[in-house]
């Protein structure tokens, strides 16, 4: 499918959506007559009422167990002080759970299951495809898990251990390079005769302690090469989603005394994801499951039963389950119907991301310039991986602020100012196309990152359409998800593979969780480098290569990347991954022009209507008790035209957050929110919840669909 702006369209798309019901939310709505005890006492009764539900008290266990073993069941038995600071926090919680089952379009558990979708031309309504609602459900493993079993089985016999080469080292004579700063040995390390033959013993195949030391080996000398961090008993575990079957397969490589024992605890741990993986409710052996198998990570993790507290599900946990709802058809009317408006904001989407990729680009070349003077043609690969990775730790340093800044100028002056007399301002595209046109003009920058840009779009279940975020140089279809379940994943490939512009070449950078990193599965072809100790890449060895076999080049005015057997990668194009990721979060065309009305092109909503509220605007509540504090809350958000359910952006959260605002629940967690955070800004709920259209066992629910675009026009 195409546009009259470039943009070819993949008849192929992803399904993201609430798990749950989107009336739930509004049943918190209480009588605004009524004092705050007698509504706070009836909007828990109406929790309780919801918590009855077996799937939502099964979607808590799954997100956070301490906290569904914890509270929920006190809320169950209605252990819910009005006067108690305690209680009344733990309500807040769960019911900001509540708002993200409901009314949040995720991919995650089977609260918010992957989904896949279609495009057809000639329909006109949404269709689902037969089969359960759930076409599957299934329990994965984190890598962290497996490297923890590592450290305990191979600290117990230490001199069997397997010794792993790093993928950094790089081995000339007598120097080795592993990135870090070094004046001496052109950017290495001298290194003895025997340092030497220890790397590259292990270059060919990792070996244990043991066999090291009976070769001739100093044990001095593997101990300096371990605190250099240039060899580690920790394996690189590959990316394919099941480092459990890795594991069993390697442990067999093990001498016995590590071996065995690593079987026998893999064999623990399958049996646990298997029982967990079977059935379709399982609320009431889940909490024993979870809990079972947080103590078999714990007794091998020195008693820690996670990592990285607030970190995604599963990265956070060790365990994810995966949930795949059934496939849908969308009309493709609704979608052609708006893109010509939607070029028009993919065009400003282009733009932004060839202004920061020059910007990356510029950075990129004075490092590697500098290195080039230093250390010549050919230099080691490394020494500019580790001066050039903290770039994209900083997004000030590639201009993002100040390029978001300039896109809603520009958005702003193509707009003009909107009637504030109206309710909206509704433009029709011959309106904006030029100004558009003069304001995002074509850029002669080459940047391969930019060839695919995705956007989300909300749609009623008549058709009408919202754009949700748009997240450019982003091809959502990357990911293990999509490898795994996308029904017509050999049509995907095909599409990208017309459309892909010779091999790529990616960083096999380490993720705290595996089954939606963006890390080009979609494109079987690619090459993948190496950098991590610890995290390998799913491709074969063929497609894979260490960062210490890559040298830097000067290409006419540029540089490039170079190994043996691998094509010549551009400097830009070998970050492109880690910079398409930032450019994908930092594109919101309309958020910084002024809070107003609903704004609307050729038929496509591209801003909803927003409110900015500081805590000082509220000053004189602060004072006040909490009943009556609520109560004047109330009354202001309704005096400032905030409608009866709105989101809530504030700026320590990561999403937005459902508002009701005649539930003294929702409006106590907004108000500590808004202490927290001093301000926040507040949008319409567009589509309604009431407009929801995409099928649970419980009710409708929101939904949205990614849509993934080629842009022709880009080098």
């Amino acid at each position: 499918m195409t546009n009259s702006i470039n943009f070819d369209l993949c008849p192929e798309f992803q399904l993201r959506g609430a798990g749950f019901p989107s009336s739930w939310p509004g049943r918190l709505a209480s009588d605004r007559t009524s004092d705050w005890a007698t509504r706070f006492d009836e909007e828990v009764r109406t929790l309780q009422d919801i918590y009855a539900s077996e799937r939502l008290q099964e979607a808590i266990w799954w997100q956070n167990p301490a906290f569904a073993g914890n509270v929920l069941p006190a809320l169950l038995r209605g252990d819910c002080n009005i006067s108690n600071s305690k209680s009344r926090r733990r309500l807040k919680k769960f019911v900001s759970y509540l708002q993200r089952y409901c009314a949040k379009n995720e991919v995650i558990g089977f609260f918010g299951p992957v989904g896949f979708g279609h495009l057809v031309s000639g329909s006109t309504e949404a269709r689902d495809s037969r089969g359960p609602w759930l076409r599957d459900r299934k329990v994965y493993m984190e890598p962290w898990v497996v490297h923890a079993l590592w450290r305990h089985f191979t600290s117990q016999a230490p001199q069997h251990a397997l010794l792993w080469l790093s993928p950094k080292v790089r081995l000339e004579q007598g120097v080795v390079f592993d990135g870090s700063a070094s004046r001496r040995a052109n950017g290495g390390r001298a290194i003895t005769e025997e340092m030497q033959r220890l790397l590259e013993r292990l270059k060919q195949a990792p070996q244990s302690t043991e066999t090291l030391l009976g070769e001739g080996f100093d044990e001095a000398t593997l101990t300096l090469a371990r605190r250099q961090s240039w060899i580690s008993p920790l394996p690189a575990i590959p990316s394919n989603g099941f480092p459990l079957d890795w594991a069993v397969q390697k442990a067999q490589e093990y001498h016995p005394s590590i071996g065995e024992p690593l079987l026998k605890e893999l064999a623990r741990f399958r049996s646990c994801l298997e029982q967990m993986s079977v059935g379709e409710s399982r609320s009431d052996r889940l909490p024993h499951l979870i809990q079972n198998f947080q103590q078999l990570i714990a007794s091998k993790n020195s008693g820690q039963v996670s990592r990285n507290k607030g970190a995604f599900y599963g990265g956070r946990l060790g365990f994810y389950e995966e949930g795949v709802r059934r496939s849908m058809e969308l009309p493709a009317g609704w979608v052609e119907s708006v893109l010509p408006a939607l070029g028009l904001v993919l065009r400003s989407a282009r733009w932004m991301a060839l202004e920061t990729a020059r910007t990356a680009d510029d950075l990129l070349l004075e490092k590697a310039r500098k290195l080039h003077r230093r250390y010549g043609d050919g230099y080691p690969a490394v020494l500019l991986w580790e001066k050039t990775i903290d770039i994209f730790s900083k997004p000030s340093l590639l201009g993002f602020p100040e390029a978001e800044a300039e896109l809603s100028r520009r958005w702003q002056q193509a707009l003009g100012e909107p009637d504030l007399e109206r309710s909206g301002a509704s433009f029709s595209c011959e309106e904006v196309s030029r100004r558009v046109e003069l304001l995002f003009p074509q850029q002669t920058h080459s940047y391969k990152g930019a060839r695919f840009h995705s956007c989300d779009i909300l749609f009623t279940a008549q058709g009408k359409a919202v754009l949700g975020e748009i997240h450019p140089c982003l091809f959502p279809f990357q990911d293990l998800s999509t490898t795994l379940h996308h029904p017509h994943i050999e049509t995907l490939r095909s599409w990208y593979r017309n459309r892909r512009e010779g091999r790529d070449v990616r960083p096999a950078t380490f993720v705290p969780f595996t089954r939606l990193h963006l890390d080009g599965r979609i494109d079987q072809e690619a090459y993948a480098v190496l950098v991590d100790p610890h995290h390998g890449s799913w491709r074969p060895a063929s497609q894979q290569v260490r960062l210490g076999d890559l040298t830097v080049h000067p290409s006419e005015e540029r540089f490039c990347l170079r190994a043996p057997n691998l094509p010549d990668v551009d400097l830009l194009d070998f970050f492109s991954g880690e910079l398409s990721e930032l450019q994908s979060l930092h594109f919101s065309p309309f958020s910084r022009i002024g809070p107003g009305h609903r704004v609307e092109i050729g038929g496509l909503v591209v801003k909803r209507a927003d409110w900015a509220l500081k805590l000082s605007d509220f000053s004189s509540l602060q004072p006040l008790e909490t009943a009556e504090r609520i109560s004047r809350l109330n009354r202001e958000l309704i005096g400032k035209d905030l409608p009866a359910q709105f989101f809530a952006r504030f700026p320590k959260e990561v999403k937005p957050l459902l508002i009701v605002r005649d539930s003294v629940l929702f409006l106590d967690l907004f108000w500590s929110l808004l202490v927290a955070s001093g301000e926040c800004r507040c949008s319409e709920v567009l589509p309604a919840l009431d407009e929801a259209w995409l099928q649970t066992p419980e009710g409708l629910a929101t939904g949205e669909a990614r849509f993934v675009l080629f842009d022709k026009s880009c080098r």
